[in-house]
């Protein structure tokens, strides 16, 4: 498969994708070292039977890690990363790519959980779970843009998922030999899942939030005359508490003192 796109050139290689090729290229060269790319692809490929009893990260890392005895699966996904993922890139951005990139690897890491319920004992790496993830969102985006099947076959985008689809889809239902093809239909339906969920979550979040009215009561303001009548009706009823005792008291006096506090008096 390669890439013709009208009026478009060649994608530049730049930014997130060359970071995650880098790294990709880095974790390879590990595995291939004797010794050390045993360790490597032992502690962080995806065992499903493993990973689901405790040794979680393996969902995530499998993506970093290739076959260590063909660099045809490196090459192939890091191509297809790079041709693909360019265009998403330019339309959403570096940020919100890198998110989806590595929410799609981890949601094909936990759909491979399927794989011992099937009575299949695999073990996965790779980063195609991803990389079929940016494919389905590049179709998706650019459903009618050319490109070569296998460097040959002119094929319109959409064609070239179903395509991809169709493959993947068989293999699970034969076996799928040594490819992990339920691991890139979990990137395929990550894609749609992201793109029907995504204006659902931003209208959800940006709802206007009903707010309950507040009620203003409005209260006359006082004239100098009345705030002074009432001054000298608390002083003289303070003056009558300290001559005579709360039992002197009228009830029309209570009420003066019940108004100058703000809240209710006792009786005696």
């Amino acid at each position: 498969m390669s890439y013709r796109e009208y009026g478009f050139g060649v994608p530049s290689f730049g930014g997130t994708i060359r970071v995650l090729v880098f790294i990709n290229l880095a974790v390879w060269i590990f595995q291939i070292i004797p010794g050390v790319g045993d360790v490597v692809t032992g502690l962080f490929s995806l065992d499903p039977t493993v990973a689901i009893h405790g040794q979680i990260w393996r969902f995530f890392t499998y993506g970093f890690l290739h076959d260590a005895h063909s660099p045809f699966h490196i090459l192939f996904n890091m191509l297809s990363l790079w041709m693909f993922g360019t265009s998403v890139v330019d339309r959403w951005g570096e940020k919100k790519f890198l998110l989806f990139y590595l929410c799609a690897i981890l949601f094909s890491g936990l759909v491979s959980v399927i794989y011992p319920l099937m009575g299949s004992h695999t073990v996965i790496v790779g980063a195609s779970g991803g990389i079929l993830g940016v494919l389905t969102l590049y179709t998706i985006f650019y459903p009618d843009r050319e490109l070569l099947f296998f460097g040959i076959i002119p094929i319109k985008a959409w064609l070239m998922l179903v395509v991809f689809t169709m493959i993947s889809v068989g293999g699970v239902l034969t076996g799928g030999g040594s490819v992990a093809h339920l691991t890139h239909l979990g990137g395929i339906a990550f894609a749609f899942l992201w793109i029907w969920l995504e204006p659902k979550i931003i209208l959800f979040v940006n709802r206007p939030v009903k707010k309950e009215p507040v009620i203003h009561y409005f209260e006359p303001r006082k004239s100098r005359i009345e705030i002074k009548t009432e001054k000298e009706s608390v002083d003289d009823v303070l003056k009558k508490i300290s001559e005579s005792g709360m039992k002197s008291l009228s009830e029309d006096e209570y009420r003066i003192l019940e108004k100058a506090s703000g809240k209710p008096v006792p009786r005696e």
